[in-house]
């Protein structure tokens, strides 16, 4: 009996140990099968939101999260349940019967009360519409497509350059999102022209020309940057798209200030520059957005 006790002991230890180190399954996880408006906009696309434990988890902008301080987690097969120490708008996050998940590098807030009342948030439920959640602003959480497009710009930008890790991918588009909306210059723009200045390559130098939009190191002196800076993803994007930003201002052409960032704007002013970076760009965006769009009305 003892040896029998032992034996079911150590079988339970075992299967302890397995659902630590391995993962668990996350239970209870479906897509919603009621309507959500998010800030009056409608979702259409539940792709990118589920329900666990019938709560609607919503997907949340990275850019209002603090994750340094999490100190406990558990992991499970599909994501990870983040219980502690979360930080969202500047205010501590902690709902432990309805944990903040992290799934395939996005968080999700679940919308429930507790959520309600530490960020002020309004959620109600409408027999007619649904579930209506009111963040009192546009920022701060993904709506719509939002998180699809993302995906699928990650997915395309991965089919170009075979090499780049998921994370990668996630990565550069983050940041391209983010200048995009920063400089007010279309992101698809953004990545055709990283696509044909870099292959979307970090560590690409060509000449004196470096990084995922090759500034000039030349260049980047006037922005107080290295050519060491330049091979750091966060800062090329930003800096190139700010300086196209500023042959976009002074232009006020867009087709002008792509050629005037290979050209230089002086080449541009005395009709010195060619055509054929401007037109590889446009066909390049081209081919973004049509892979986008089929990609979007898929079913």
């Amino acid at each position: 009996m003892r040896k029998t006790r032992f034996v079911v002991c150590v079988a339970v230890l075992v299967l302890l140990f397995q659902s630590i180190a391995f993962g668990a399954n996350l239970e209870n996880i479906s897509k919603p099968n009621f309507d959500v408006k998010i800030n009056n906009n409608k979702i259409y696309d539940k792709e990118g939101m589920f329900t666990y434990k019938d709560v609607l988890y919503v997907p949340i902008d990275h850019g209002k999260l603090d994750i340094n301080g999490v100190k406990r987690y558990e992991k499970y097969d599909n994501g990870y349940v983040l219980l502690s120490n979360i930080q969202y708008d500047g205010k501590e996050v902690y709902t432990w019967d309805f944990p903040i998940i992290s799934y395939e590098g996005q968080y999700y807030l679940p919308a429930c009360k507790k959520i309600s009342d530490l960020l002020d948030w309004e959620i109600t439920w409408d027999n007619d519409e649904g579930l209506l959640v009111n963040t009192n602003s546009d920022e701060g959480i993904l709506i719509k497509e939002d998180v699809k497009y993302r995906a699928i710009l990650s997915d395309y930008i991965r089919k170009i350059n075979r090499k780049l890790t998921k994370d990668e991918a996630d990565y550069i588009i983050e940041l391209t999102l983010n200048a995009s909306e920063k400089y007010e210059i279309d992101e698809k723009l953004i990545l055709a022209m990283m696509w044909l200045e870099s292959n979307y390559d970090a560590n690409c130098r060509t000449g004196q020309a470096v990084g995922l939009m090759q500034m000039l190191v030349s260049t980047a002196k006037h922005f107080d940057l290295t050519a060491e800076d330049l091979y750091d993803p966060a800062t090329n994007i930003d800096v190139c798209v700010r300086y196209l930003r500023g042959d976009l201002d002074y232009f006020k052409d867009i087709n002008k200030a792509v050629t005037a960032y290979n050209w230089g704007p002086i080449n541009v002013i005395k009709g010195r520059a060619k055509p054929i970076y401007l037109n590889n760009v446009m066909g390049k965006k081209a081919k973004i957005e049509a892979y986008v769009e089929k990609r979007l009305n898929e079913q």
